[in-house]
């Protein structure tokens, strides 16, 4: 959240999507919004000036090539408003950067999947200008990013053995690229609240390792998942605290006499 005082979550409790919301000190989770038969609700951001929970509607549980929608609905709640359609997102499918910068962005890749489009959006007027094109490797996965204050895009291809950050910049200046020496295939690169670093995760078969990586690609290692996982770190606002959900698989092995 904006005041750095809660977090917003997806989770399946009951059979379906919702979107929580829990204070950082603990207590219940609350139900913010809940999907709906035939479709799920996920990607929950607050737009930048804190007035509006943005979040997606999609009518299938498929994070490849589906349509979706962008909807807003007020912080301390009320019925949700339809902001635009997207389609074929990448990870994340959207993302808002943080005031006084003032508008969110939509990731969307063409039908061949070999060009990336981020176009922005207003939470309140819809699309705007597209604000970057990046050729992209249809059989390749991709992360992109926005810095909080807007004024630059990170995008990261997963797998490499070696990691590279591409920094483009969206406000005329020069783009840059950050080597990550030692650790490849990064997951989920992610900003820091100040725009000066990165959380990204290195994924291997024994771990997965959450990274800071500053500017100059040097490592600090935050945290380890033991196993096949996924993780990422969140920041605050203000920086203080950081978020780190963490997946990971869960399988039994069933054994059928006389089969």
């Amino acid at each position: 959240m904006r005041d750095s005082e809660g977090i917003l979550f997806t989770s399946n409790r009951g059979g379906s999507n919702a979107i929580y919301k829990q204070a950082i000190d603990g207590g219940a989770a609350q139900v913010v919004v809940s999907s709906s038969p035939g479709s799920f609700v996920d990607e929950a951001r607050v737009s930048p000036d804190g007035s509006w929970l943005l979040y997606t509607v999609n009518q299938e549980e498929d994070y490849t090539s589906t349509l979706f929608r962008i909807m807003r609905m007020p912080i301390d709640g009320g019925p949700p408003q339809f902001v635009l359609e997207g389609k074929n997102s990448p990870n994340p499918w959207f993302l808002c950067t943080t005031a006084p910068a003032t508008f969110c962005a939509v990731g969307e890749l063409s039908p061949d999947r070999r060009l990336l489009t981020i176009t922005s959006f207003d939470p309140l007027k819809g699309r705007g200008r597209i604000l970057k094109t990046i050729e992209t490797d249809p059989a390749a996965s991709y992360d992109w990013r926005l810095s909080p204050d807007g004024s630059n895009l990170a995008f990261t291809r997963r797998g490499e053995r070696e990691a590279h950050i591409r920094l483009f910049s969206l406000a005329g200046g020069k783009d840059q690229e950050i080597t990550v020496r030692g650790w490849g295939n990064l997951q989920a690169t992610g900003y820091s609240a100040d725009g000066k670093a990165f959380y990204s995760s290195s994924a291997s078969p024994e771990a997965a390792t959450l990274l800071r990586i500053d500017m100059e690609g040097r490592v600090r290692v935050l945290w380890r998942q033991k196993g096949p996982s996924v993780i990422w770190g969140v920041p605050s606002s203000d920086g203080q605290h950081l978020a780190i959900p963490a997946l990971f698989p869960n399988s039994n092995l069933w054994m059928v006499e006389d089969f």
